[in-house]
């Protein structure tokens, strides 16, 4: 006699997974942890390790994302990172019930860079965050969403 165990996501923990990231999103604060990044050129980078977010507040977003690929347009030694805080430019937040779905957009500034940041999230907590920029090529990244960390509020 065989007897086999296996878990099961079913419908009722697919709906579950997908009001507890709905609530953690509307609630307006949330924070992104990146474990992939996907330059525009090359293979992906493993960012296990590297201090990297994305902290949503609720009248406000606050972004480190470390960046490997080309720069057009001069910037210091010093900034190899795509960094941003402050009240986001057209921000726009679609909840998709059909597809269990949400994603969110927004604009920003860094001295004469202007960022364009797309997040799309999923009932399993995954985020796939992709950023358009005036200054460099495109790249993306691939992370979890989580409550914003206590300490990160301060």
């Amino acid at each position: 006699m065989l007897v086999a165990c296996k878990s099961t996501n079913t419908s009722v923990d697919k709906e579950k997974n997908w009001q507890t990231v709905k609530s953690l999103v509307s609630g307006g604060e949330f924070e992104v942890d990146n474990q992939w990044l996907y330059p525009l050129r090359g293979n992906q980078i493993n960012l296990i390790g590297n201090p990297n977010y994305i902290r949503f507040y609720k009248d406000s977003v606050d972004v480190y994302l470390p960046y490997f690929g080309v720069r057009q347009f001069g910037g210091g030694y010093n900034e190899s990172g795509i960094n941003y805080s402050g009240k986001p430019k057209d921000f726009s937040m679609v909840i998709h019930d059909d597809i269990r779905e949400i994603e969110i957009s927004f604009e920003g500034n860094y001295k004469t860079e202007i960022l364009n940041f797309k997040l799309n999230i999923y009932p399993s907590k995954t985020v796939r965050t992709y950023v358009q920029s005036s200054h460099r090529d495109n790249i993306s990244y691939q992370g979890r969403i989580k409550a914003l960390d206590s300490l990160a509020k301060e």
